[in-house]
């Protein structure tokens, strides 16, 4: 299962900048992650270019420290447009520990 606040850092070209983008989904099986990004300076508007299965030349991680989930009997989720992977993994993660997740 993974934990929500976990990120990954991506250079998309050489001597290209390091952009840390969130781990919103994870496919053991295909060996695959899925990032949700916002277009907005110019390594992010170069990514949004890639197509599904393209390869990013360079990527570390995943990094950070996952959130504490344990010894909650409720959740619920709310988010505005800049915390939109982070929310969905962590949604997840609560959907799949507890059914009164709102």
């Amino acid at each position: 299962m993974q934990n929500p606040d976990k990120f990954v850092i991506v250079i998309i070209e050489e001597d290209g900048e390091r952009v840390p983008l969130t781990i919103a989904g994870i496919n053991p099986e295909q060996e695959t992650i899925t990032l949700v990004i916002q277009a907005v300076g110019y390594s992010t508007k170069k990514l949004a270019q890639f197509n599904v299965g393209d390869n990013i030349p360079h990527i570390l991680g995943p990094l950070g420290e996952p959130a504490p989930l344990e010894g909650y009997k409720k959740s619920s989720c709310c988010w505005r447009w800049c915390w939109n992977c982070t929310i969905i993994s962590t949604s997840k993660v609560f959907k799949r520990k507890w059914s009164n997740h709102i």
